[in-house]
């Protein structure tokens, strides 16, 4: 293994960063570290680590060598963390900006406090405010061994807010998800990248068609990776919402508690 390249790459079992483990696994050259940060109020836990276990033994059964070229996978829990205020500053004042996951903080906290710099974050070429902001602000890199990638400017100073991304590089920063998708079908590895989960509350074990990721995949040309039911919920939530509330307090309570609102 001497003089293999080390990627330390941040896994969630998701599309972006499944298309870059997925990229890099061919890779001879190269050997992968994954991490993933164990948020145990996630409702999308269970399915992101079942997603996770799926993939990797199907990558495993596809690539040869790929158990030699994954080094480990580290599962790191979210409240051993240890708070920075200064990066807790500029997480916050971030969020004055625009909305942005609080992922982003502890995944910022963790780099600091284990010392990386080079963690690779997947992040898509969309239309969301962290992605257009984040291609204002890198520059692009070619390495000879991991390919293109983004990173931070050297000249944005350490006292900005989006210096909070320092810790990272962004190697799918120029590429959107249907890219992604081309790539997979060419490369003959979709069928792995499908098994990717992305939902926050999952309904029955599958997407919601309502939370946020499942909007934008939706918004992003992604809507067939949503089953049917997911998809009407997606247009008409309110009707869901209405429907799924009728059941869980019965039909005719729920009749008795509009007629009581209708004579209040």
């Amino acid at each position: 293994m001497q003089g293999k390249k080390v990627v330390n790459l941040l896994w969630t079992g998701g599309w972006d960063s499944t298309f870059r483990l997925l990229t890099l696994i061919s890779n001879k050259q190269v050997r992968i570290c994954l991490y993933y940060i164990i948020d145990k109020s996630r409702h999308s836990l269970e399915a992101e680590l079942h997603a996770m276990d799926n993939i990797l033994a199907a990558i495993y059964r596809r690539f040869d060598g790929a158990k030699d070229r994954i080094l480990s996978v580290t599962h790191f829990v979210s409240n051993q963390i240890h708070e920075d205020l200064d990066i807790t500053a500029k997480y916050e004042q971030l969020l004055e900006i625009s909305p942005l996951g609080s992922q982003y903080l502890l995944l910022a906290m963790y780099a600091q406090m284990h010392g990386y710099g080079d963690l690779e974050m997947c992040v898509a070429s969309t239309d969301s405010w962290t992605s257009r902001h984040l291609r204002d602000v890198c520059e692009r890199v070619e390495d000879p061994v991991i390919g293109e990638y983004r990173r931070i400017k050297y000249d944005i100073e350490d006292d900005t807010p989006i210096s909070l991304f320092r810790y990272f590089i962004f190697p799918t920063l120029h590429i959107t998800k249907v890219d992604m998708l081309h790539i997979a079908k060419e490369n003959g590895f979709y069928d792995i990248l499908n098994m990717s989960w992305f939902c926050h509350p999952p309904y029955n074990n599958k997407p919601c068609g309502m939370c946020k990721p499942c909007k934008l995949a939706i918004n992003e040309g992604m809507a067939f990776r949503l089953p049917l039911g997911a998809r009407i919920r997606n247009k008409m939530p309110i009707v869901f919402m209405s429907l799924l509330k009728v059941r869980k307090t019965g039909f005719i309570r729920s009749i008795k508690l509009f007629v009581q609102k209708l004579a209040q």
